[in-house]
């Protein structure tokens, strides 16, 4: 589908936390999915946050640094560098991240991430913040959100083109998508004002990454039905005003696998070329990372090998080839053969095909 002519003004929910956020049974701040809130923390405090959560959650945690106060604790670090814990029900350390992304420092203010976590167990769930070495202080947001099944999310339409407003620090906006097998996805996040530094990540209907943030843009053929999540975000602090476009193209033969010869007769002796070739509409990454290959079920994977060091070529739209040249010269005798290869592809997609042929002598 095409762009909409008039793209409409988004402003995202923010979750802006002080001294009146909510608050749990034991009166411990409590933190929900696609929740960002932006709250401080002073000398040698400790800052937790908890939610509840199911056995197989998907958990992801960001926390940027928003403002430095000054070390001011006795200590000779003037940093504020947080430290990002997960604690499970029985108050075991998950997950820790102590090291900020992307050289993080007092006056680059990036972020710090945690995730993507699978939670072993139902209960309820610790976000520990505290600074690296209990000398530093300032404001910092928190982002949290569930990827299989995420809160406080906005639908996004193919042939969507929305403008959105990040207006706080360390915001991250949550969105939702269906999509089918073999769809091409393409979405594009870019800035129109202020001074973002787009990052998309996606996650298929299950909670797990498929796309993490490298940048502002995403085309991929689609593996799995389902809801996906999108998550947009900034790389530092920065606000600004983001356009946000997804386009779907209709599926498509992703992977066909051909066989040669198909059919045909060969000389007396019975000596012929066997091989494949692999080709479809595969954006890359692409790889072929394992196989079998069988000739009237005997197991023949070994006289394949060679093909690991072929090259992969680029077709047109983005695809890509693999020649196989494979059984040179092989013997066969007369009467029904049947070639079948089966390839496993760096996503966890496996793809199967089978030919039979008759072998009849030249009269």
């Amino acid at each position: 589908m095409g762009a909409r002519p008039n793209p409409f003004l988004v402003t995202a929910m923010f979750f802006i936390v002080a001294a009146t956020h909510a608050r749990g049974a034991l009166g411990t701040p409590t933190i929900q999915p696609g929740d960002n809130i932006l709250t401080s923390l002073n000398c040698r405090e400790t800052d937790v946050f908890t939610f509840e959560g199911l056995i197989g959650d998907r958990i992801v945690i960001n926390v940027t640094e928003c403002s430095d106060f000054g070390g001011v604790c006795g200590s000779a670090c003037f940093c504020f560098d947080q430290c990002v814990e997960l604690r499970g029900p029985d108050g075991s350390i998950l997950a820790v991240n102590c090291t900020p992304l992307e050289n993080n420092n007092a006056s680059n203010r990036l972020r710090t991430r945690v995730g993507e976590e699978v939670l072993p167990s139902d209960g309820l769930y610790e976000i520990v913040i505290r600074d690296a070495n209990n000398a530093g202080r300032g404001t910092y947001s928190i982002f949290l959100q569930r990827t299989n099944n995420p809160g406080r999310t906005t639908p996004l339409l193919p042939g969507d083109e929305l403008l959105v407003t990040m207006n706080s620090c360390g915001e991250v906006d949550s969105y939702e998508l269906l999509v089918a097998e073999g769809e091409r996805l393409q979405l594009q996040m870019t800035t129109e004002s202020g001074a973002l530094d787009p990052r998309l990540e996606l996650y298929d209907d299950l909670g797990r990454a498929v796309e993490l943030p490298a940048s502002g843009s995403i085309d991929r053929i689609i593996r799995r039905n389902g809801v996906y999540t999108l998550l947009a975000r900034s790389r530092v602090d920065k606000t600004g005003v983001y356009r946000l476009s997804m386009s779907l193209e209709p599926p498509q033969e992703v992977l066909t696998l051909s066989i040669f010869p198909a059919s045909g007769k060969v000389a007396s002796s019975f000596q012929f070329d066997v091989g494949f070739l692999v080709e479809g509409n595969v954006p890359p990454p692409f790889g072929i990372v394992g196989g079998t290959v069988t000739l009237d079920g005997e197991d023949v994977t070994n006289l394949f090998l060679a093909c690991a060091q072929n090259s992969i070529g680029s077709l047109p739209g983005g695809g890509h080839s693999f020649r196989c040249p494979g059984l040179l010269g092989r013997s066969l005798g007369h009467g029904q053969h049947e070639l079948v290869v089966t390839i496993q592809l760096d996503d966890s997609t496996t793809i199967e095909e089978a030919v039979q042929w008759e072998v009849v002598q030249d009269s």
